[in-house]
């Protein structure tokens, strides 16, 4: 008996010496971000559409080229309406437009307004017209990719100017983008 009691107390003291002698211990920590955060800068570059004339139609395609040219005879509009995207570099990212029926003026009636499947488009980049980029719809959801973090959505669209039309026209856009995953 006295051996077992002997061994139980080897079994204890030991063990408690070996760790007083050398032992110790520290907090530390970790950290990580779950993606980017999405967001949408729309204030990058309003539309401006040009000098347009009434009773004709014009057709502006997202990298900024106009048809007919404007009363100046040019064929590139100052700038379509663009929007930068950025978040999570590779990631795919869904959008959607709500678009408006018509431009207004304080001055003279409403000019219709319409789009196509050529009259939105996205670059992993800044475009300007002639600039390759992918065109999409702006009608339906799509999908597009930031390419280096970042993605460039720029719209145009038809506009039907009547006889009669006045002033300073405008339109709002509102681009909505989320991620479909990574």
């Amino acid at each position: 008996m006295k051996t077992l009691l002997l061994v139980l107390a080897l079994a204890v003291v030991i063990p408690s010496l070996v760790f007083a002698q050398g032992g110790a211990s520290a907090q530390n920590t970790a950290t990580f971000d779950i993606g980017m955060p999405l967001t949408i800068d729309g204030a990058t570059q309003p539309g401006v559409w040009g000098d347009l004339a009434p009773g004709t139609t014009y057709t502006i395609t997202a990298d900024g080229y106009i048809n007919p040219p404007d009363v100046n005879g040019s064929t590139e509009i100052a700038s379509a309406v663009l929007w930068t995207i950025t978040g999570q570099t590779g990631a795919t990212v869904n959008i959607t437009f709500a678009l408006p029926p018509f431009f207004t003026s304080p001055t003279g009636p409403n000019v219709p307004y319409s789009v196509n499947t050529m009259s939105a488009g996205w670059a992993g980049t800044a475009f300007t017209a002639g600039s390759p980029f992918n065109p999409i719809d702006p009608r339906v959801l799509n999908s597009i990719s930031l390419i280096a973090g970042e993605a460039d959505v720029q719209i145009g669209g038809i506009v039907n100017v009547p006889l009669g039309a006045d002033g300073t026209y405008t339109g709002t856009f509102v681009l909505t983008a989320q991620y479909t995953g990574l």
